[in-house]
């Protein structure tokens, strides 16, 4: 992101096959930045927001943070995709 908290794209070479998209994009401080502005723009919206009965937001956060981060940080491709069990 830049100073203004918006979202880039940067001219960069292919990654390299020793490193993760998880690390290329800047680990979690970018996957906690992207989930912590869609949950801005959700808090900012009445119709979004009342999908959220306690207005907690916290957990949710959470989980969406660690659900966007996890194909990034197994070394998942985006073609994989993950199975229920």
């Amino acid at each position: 992101m830049d100073a203004d908290g918006e979202l880039r794209v940067l001219d960069t070479p292919p990654m390299s096959s020793s490193r993760m998209l998880y690390d290329e994009v800047g680990g979690m401080p970018f996957f906690e930045g992207l989930v912590d502005r869609f949950y801005m723009n959700v808090a900012d919206d009445p119709v979004l927001l009342r999908l959220y009965p306690d207005r907690d937001l916290g957990p949710a956060r959470r989980r969406l943070t660690r659900a966007a981060s996890f194909p990034a940080s197994s070394g998942l491709s985006s073609r994989s995709r993950m199975r229920p069990r």
